[in-house]
């Protein structure tokens, strides 16, 4: 076959697909060859020089382009050329800069690099994903080289006039600022552009919020009567269904969901809630009557070992069925693990009256109990796995006796 002819498309179109690529050259416009390959695609280039080296550059496949369209590019590119443009290099570069402007945006540089990474090698990689799409929304289409020192001091003022703490915007702002150092490892960056923000400045009081024993009984009888109310509308619903001989629904024992169970063996534990979530029937020794938290779901990344007491161990002992496996708590929906019970025990504060009080203040509840009840304090910071004694001291205000003692032993 002759390598060169007047290109049409009708010419283009009858090349035959051979097992071997091969270039047939238009006449009408010199440098302009297609290029027809073995996997049926028919590719426009250009030949041209740089620097005396001969080259090709890509202009399109036929059938995206146009025969017409194909010699305006190879007009375009050649006069290029004749300027001194490695128009390979030229295209190489241009390819390389729209990938990293892509890669640039907030949005999808958390989607195709960060949370990838952050999920696969930090234990919660996934809380600084959430924190960032959610409280910075308004930054996620823009381009992180964009994003300035001024309108992050301005977001700090308005999270602390809308009532957040110093601690939790500096929380936030630190998820943030892990994204980005991340760009910046990447090569995206060439610096962190809110290194510069100052967190704000945090007191030294430490929110301890715990139950007062009138809360705890109103908390635990709203507790019996939710998981009574339940069982006895699975009740109800199976003689609705038997009077219209429908199949009856499986009889509740033992508890109902996994609100009451929770909560309960919070109190007793003082385990965080993602450690409660993670928890698996073999993290639990029944006959020694101790709970492990394994390094893999603690914060501290450290195993811990809870004995368990008269109330944690009837728990327990009621949620275990025989062969049980697998999670305590799995999402009864996915069988995954839970990722939130707020809208649960929202409406159980509700019930209760019980105000300011998180689901994690179980756990201040119950080192406060601990200290209050005269265990000494590095015992509790053994029993809620605290890395260090003084994150452990902010419950010692709640044991005056000690003190009193000591300053008793001056006396003559």
């Amino acid at each position: 076959m002759a390598n060169k002819q007047r290109l049409t498309e009708s010419s283009i179109k009858k090349l035959p697909i051979e097992s071997v690529r091969y270039r047939v050259w238009d006449t009408l416009k010199p440098n302009l060859l297609v290029e027809t390959m073995p996997s049926t695609k028919k590719v426009f280039r250009v030949y041209y020089r740089h620097k005396g080296k001969p080259k090709f550059s890509t202009l399109g496949v036929w059938g995206s382009i146009t025969l017409e369209q194909a010699r305006n590019l190879a007009t375009s590119q050649l006069g290029d050329a004749a300027k001194g443009v490695d128009l390979v290099e030229h295209k190489r570069t241009a390819t390389q800069q729209e990938k990293r402007d892509h890669l640039l945006v907030l949005k999808t540089f958390i989607e195709e690099r960060y949370e990838p990474w952050a999920t696969a090698s930090l234990k919660w990689g996934h809380q600084p994903v959430t924190l960032v799409r959610r409280r910075f929304s308004w930054l996620l289409t823009k381009p992180m080289n964009k994003i300035t020192v001024g309108e992050i001091t301005k977001w700090q003022s308005q999270e602390v006039k809308r009532g957040k703490s110093p601690a939790t915007v500096n929380r936030v702002l630190a998820a943030l600022r892990g994204v980005l150092t991340k760009a910046v490892d990447h090569g995206l960056l060439g610096h962190n552009p809110i290194a510069k923000v100052k967190n704000l400045k945090e007191t030294d009081e430490k929110r301890i919020r715990y139950l007062t024993e009138p809360e705890e009984t109103r908390l635990r009888k709203a507790l019996r009567d939710r998981n009574d109310e339940k069982i006895e509308g699975r009740l109800s619903g199976n003689r609705f269904r038997v009077q219209r001989h429908y199949p009856k629904m499986d009889e509740i024992s033992g508890y109902a969901d996994h609100i009451e169970p929770l909560v309960l063996l919070a109190m007793n534990t003082g385990m965080r809630r993602g450690e409660l979530f993670l928890l698996t029937w073999n993290n639990i020794d029944f006959g020694n009557k101790v709970l492990t938290v394994s390094a893999a779901t603690a914060k501290s990344s450290k195993t811990r070992h809870m004995p368990l007491n008269v109330e944690a161990m009837e728990v327990l002992e009621t949620l275990h069925s025989p062969n049980a496996c697998g999670l305590v708590f799995p999402n009864p929906q996915t069988g995954l693990p839970m990722v939130t019970i707020k809208t649960a025990w929202g409406h159980l504060m509700s019930e209760t009256g019980i105000n300011d009080f998180r689901f994690h203040d179980l756990r201040h509840h119950f080192a406060s109990q601990l200290v209050m009840a005269g265990v000494d304090l590095n015992t509790v910071r053994e029993l809620l796995g605290h890395a260090s004694l003084e994150m452990t001291l902010r419950y010692a205000h709640l044991a005056p006796e000690h003190k009193a003692q000591a300053v008793a032993l001056l006396n003559r």
